[in-house]
C-alpha cells in the first residue's frame, strides 16, 4: 500500500513539475529587446601609400546617431600581420560621426576594426580594404576569396 501510495505521488510531483515548465509565447515581450548598435566604416575609394589616409566610422543605434560613446578606437593591421596592428583613438567630428587619420606605411590589403563601446553596448565591426597596387599573391587570395563567397551563396 505504501509502495502504490509513494509511485503515485511521485508521478503527481513529475507531472506538476513537467506542467510548469511549459513554454509561454509572451515570454519573449518580458524580457527588455536588444538596442541595435551599428558602426559603419567609411573609407576612401582609393588610398596609397605614404599619405595621410582619413577613416570615418558613423555610429548608429536604432537608426539615430549616436552622441555619447565610452570608447571608439581603430584598429588597423596589415594583412598576415595582425601582432603589429596599430590603435588609434577616434576624434568625434560630427553626431555620430568619429575619425581617425592612419598613413599606411605600404601596398597591401588591410584591416580596419572599429572597437565601439557605449554604457551597455560592445561592437567591433571589421573591414577589409586595399592601399595602393596588390601584389599577385594578395590578389590571388582576393580572387580566391570572392570564388568562395560566390560558391557559397549559389547554394541558396
Amino acid at each position: 500500500m505504501m509502495k502504490k501510495f509513494f509511485y503515485l505521488f511521485s508521478s503527481f510531483v513529475i507531472i506538476l513539475l513537467l506542467s510548469a515548465c511549459s513554454v509561454d509565447s509572451d515570454a519573449a515581450k518580458l524580457y527588455r529587446q536588444s538596442e541595435k548598435l551599428k558602426a559603419v566604416i567609411m573609407i576612401p575609394k582609393t588610398m596609397n601609400p605614404n599619405e595621410e589616409v582619413g577613416l570615418k566610422v558613423e555610429v548608429t543605434k536604432e537608426d539615430k546617431k549616436v552622441e555619447e560613446l565610452e570608447r571608439m578606437n581603430v584598429e588597423v593591421w596589415k594583412k598576415g600581420n595582425e601582432e603589429n596592428k596599430k590603435v588609434i583613438e577616434g576624434q568625434r567630428t560630427a553626431k555620430g560621426t568619429y575619425e581617425v587619420v592612419n598613413t599606411f606605411s605600404e601596398d597591401g590589403i588591410y584591416y580596419v576594426k572599429a572597437d565601439v563601446r557605449t554604457k551597455n553596448l560592445h561592437i567591433m565591426p571589421t573591414k577589409q580594404m586595399i592601399v595602393g597596387e596588390l601584389s599577385e599573391e594578395d590578389a590571388k587570395s582576393l580572387e580566391s576569396k570572392k570564388e568562395k563567397e560566390s560558391n557559397h551563396h549559389s547554394h541558396h
